[in-house]
């Protein structure tokens, strides 16, 4: 298929990228283009792949699981509009991602109840790192006890997919990389300074079979941290001047933007611009070639 080739537009510098979270920093070495979209432009769906509110859904479930209440996933996903969502072209419905949903909560309960310390730390911070503000957020952090072979206190970012991870992505994911920078914020330092021994995905498929993986690996070496900071400097640089190149590949299949990129049938009708603080360069504009 073609991906048509929008990057010859003369996009303005971007300095005022002053804030980039860990996710957008993977979205941004993924496919600087869209980046550029989500980020800056702020292009959105008008109708959002039910993808992005169930994930939401399954999280807010298990982190009353976390806590010690029962998960309640479809009291949880009720709050949902099914009005707002795009179930695809499979037929599915809110209703199949109810059903799926039970299932997928329910797996995860079954591998981690009786397996962690009830004392679940959360937290979410900022790392002021001169050229730029990094937002984080993992899920929790919490001490496991033998969960898929691991023990010991564990900072876990919880992920919904439709496949399970390897290993050695989990290796090389950035985003377990920057829960390990240290933390500059005075109310952080002592919780993720040092406090945790393993970062780990807890994946959750979204498949017939659900599985349930922990793909864990030690904390990150002091080297591999400068080694991301200076790679988020890189990039940054780049896009700052306004380079957004698009890179195809098989993430293009579930990205927000495919209709946009492959201009498929009334792609035009599905986007729209979020305003914000952020500025959108001029030569954009939704539904002009």
């Amino acid at each position: 298929e073609e991906v048509h080739d929008l990057v010859d537009m003369p996009l303005k510098p971007v300095n005022s990228i002053e804030r980039i979270s860990v996710s957008g920093f993977d979205t941004l070495r993924q496919c600087p283009w869209k980046f550029y979209l989500s980020n800056v432009a702020k292009v959105r769906l008008k109708k959002s792949h039910v993808s992005f509110p169930f994930g939401t859904a399954v999280h807010v479930s298990l982190q009353r699981f976390w806590h010690g209440a029962p998960p309640e996933f479809a009291s949880v996903w009720k709050k949902f509009d099914p009005k707002t969502m795009d179930f695809g072209a499979r037929g599915d419905t809110w209703q199949t991602y109810l059903d799926l949903g039970v299932k997928m909560v329910g797996a995860v309960v079954q591998k981690l109840e009786g397996r962690f310390d009830g004392a679940v730390t959360e937290v979410a911070d900022v790392v002021d790192l001169k050229f730029v503000k990094l937002s984080r957020r993992p899920d929790f952090i919490t001490t496991l006890r033998d969960v898929s072979g691991v023990s010991g206190r564990t900072l876990i970012d919880l992920k919904t997919s439709s496949r399970a991870y390897k290993e050695d992505r989990a290796e090389l994911g950035s985003q377990l990389t920057g829960y390990c920078v240290p933390a500059t914020d005075e109310k952080t330092k002592k919780i993720l300074n040092g406090q945790f021994e393993n970062v780990a995905y807890l994946v959750v498929t979204k498949s017939r079979t659900t599985r349930v993986d922990l793909v864990s690996s030690p904390r990150r070496s002091e080297q591999e941290v400068i080694d991301y900071v200076g790679s988020l400097r890189q990039w940054l640089g780049s896009a700052r001047k306004g380079l957004f190149p698009q890179n195809k590949g098989d993430h293009c299949g579930y990205c927000d933007y495919r209709s946009l990129c492959y201009r498929e049938p009334d792609w035009e009708k599905k986007y729209e611009i979020v305003p914000g603080d952020r500025p959108r360069p001029e030569p954009f504009n939704v539904g002009n070639d």
